[in-house]
């Protein structure tokens, strides 16, 4: 592996109102908040099956 070579982490981002998963606009949660699913745990284990490393919650 080349020791210069450079790496890109994304952090995938999960964002929870009332219980559920959740898009949050600009990082305003009263802002037109668009549910992506009942249940956050099932997301943080689809990011963890698409091997992020790390998760931000």
């Amino acid at each position: 592996m080349n020791p210069l070579k450079k790496y890109l982490l994304v952090i995938p981002s999960i964002d929870i109102k009332d219980g559920k998963t959740v898009r949050v606009v600009q990082g305003i949660p009263e802002l037109n908040c668009k549910e992506y699913g009942n249940d956050p745990v099932e997301m943080a284990m689809i990011w963890r099956a698409e091997n992020a490393k790390m998760l931000h919650v």
